[in-house]
């Protein structure tokens, strides 16, 4: 009797957990009630895939009891599930596997260093990696024997280097104060951050590294400030190759310190953007100044932007417009010359696909033998362009894409657009990119 009323209350909780999960994996209710037992374990099976591809890319070994349970409850509503028995497999050997990796790393770099000499120009760094991978093993599983043991042996080492960022800090504040240069001064604050940063990595916990390194990364931040200030007045004056340089420095220093700089960047890079479109505007090179606003406004849809998209639009929409008109009125060679100078200016621009169109429509209305062949003389050259250009132009941005370089891939597959706006997959691809960027950009 009594086994009875554990087997029954076991299977209440079974039964609650897999109300739980399939809960998670959102699932509408109404399709949960649809889905038989093998339907149920594949969708559990295939949230549990998902997260363990982003356990095994995020390191993130608290996940691992999580990510099991739903391949356990997958099994148990259908034992034969084969993707469930192979990432359950997978699941209960990544935490072990990478454990004895980084245990193994630590120890050889340990050992390495017993048989250093001191004064070995590859030491501290030895040093450094032996902390590191003890760190990270710690990090999986700190109640095992040998992970003690290393770990005390490797104890005077850390204390050493923790001395040493120590040291450095304290040098590197020294030195900034007597640093007029600004551009001097960045560096070595950049030094400071990168320092504490290191002693971060080997002790997590540690107050006093945490303590420097948010001084560091404040005083980054003001100088940087002061970067993007004179930037700015540089977008106004118009020296763009020194824009240029600033805003790669800019990059550089965020990126490597956490991305701390990233909404300024974006802002700055915006502000180029804007200048150099209405530059090119004012110059009449209608393509390139299209160009540039498109780009601006994939960072910001500002009214400014929108409204010097419109002017843009607008002036290719009349030279449209003033071809359309003279389809059916091309009476003389006067007329057909100008006609021709509009469908020229539409390929400057680099409007090929409008251009064609416009061709094609000519070609439908004009009945003069000589016309005729000078538009499909137009008609061949623009499709040999497109076919020259699209192919290499939609590969380099799919590559951006799967290297997850959205910034590069947005522009290009923008570019494959404007030359022909249902080519291949450039519209999935784009907004998906798009789609992509900004969920990074909130994380």
């Amino acid at each position: 009797m009594n086994f009875k009323k554990f087997n029954f209350c076991l299977l209440i909780i079974i039964l609650l957990l897999n109300g739980l999960l399939l809960y998670s994996v959102n699932i509408d209710n109404f399709l949960i009630k649809k889905l038989n037992k093998s339907e149920k374990s594949a969708a559990l099976s295939k949230k549990g895939v998902n997260l363990y591809l982003k356990m095994s890319k995020e390191k993130n070994y608290e996940a691992v009891d999580t990510v099991r349970e739903f391949f356990l409850l997958a099994l148990w509503l259908d034992i034969n599930n084969i993707e469930a028995i192979e990432f359950l497999k997978k699941t209960n050997e990544f935490k072990i596997y990478n454990f004895r990796k980084h245990y193994k790393s630590a120890d050889l770099y340990y050992q390495k260093l017993q048989n250093m000499k001191e004064d070995h120009p590859s030491r501290e760094q030895t040093m450094f990696n032996a902390c590191f991978y003890l760190q990270e093993a710690l990090h999986i599983d700190s109640e095992t024997q040998l992970i003690q043991e290393l770990r005390k042996e490797l104890q005077p080492t850390l204390r050493y280097l923790q001395n040493e960022y120590l040291k450095t800090g304290n040098k590197l504040k020294k030195d900034i104060k007597k640093l007029s240069d600004n551009s001097e001064k960045i560096k070595k604050v950049f030094e400071g951050y990168r320092n504490y940063g290191k002693a971060l990595l080997l002790e997590p916990e540690n107050k006093s590294a945490k303590r420097e390194k948010q001084y560091f990364e404040e005083e980054l931040v003001v100088l940087m400030d002061i970067l993007y200030d004179e930037t700015v007045t540089l977008i106004d004056n118009e020296e763009f190759d020194r824009v240029n340089q600033n805003i790669n420095e800019l990059n550089s220093y965020s990126k490597r310190a956490d991305n701390i700089y990233k909404s300024k960047i974006q802002k700055v890079n915006y502000l180029k953007l804007v200048k150099e479109a209405k530059i090119y505007f004012d110059k009449k090179n209608l393509n390139l100044a299209k160009k540039r606003i498109r780009s601006a406004m994939a960072i910001e849809k500002s009214e400014e932007a929108i409204t010097l998209k419109k002017e843009i639009d607008k002036i290719i929409a009349q030279n449209t417009a003033y071809i359309q008109a003279r389809q059916t009125a091309i009476a003389n060679a006067q007329e057909f010359n100008k006609t021709i100078e509009q469908i020229d200016e539409l390929i400057v621009m680099e409007e090929y696909i409008l251009a064609q169109s416009q061709v094609k429509s000519l070609l439908e209305t004009v009945k003069q033998k000589s016309y005729r062949q000078e538009l499909s003389n137009y008609l061949t050259n623009i499709n040999n362009i497109i076919n020259q250009k699209l192919p290499p132009l939609y590969k380099k941005a799919v590559e951006h894409y799967n290297n997850e370089e959205f910034d590069a891939a947005i522009d290009l597959f923008n570019q494959v657009m404007d030359i022909n706006p249902n080519y291949e997959n450039a519209k999935n691809y784009l907004d998906k990119a798009i789609a992509k960027k900004k969920a990074l950009e909130s994380f």
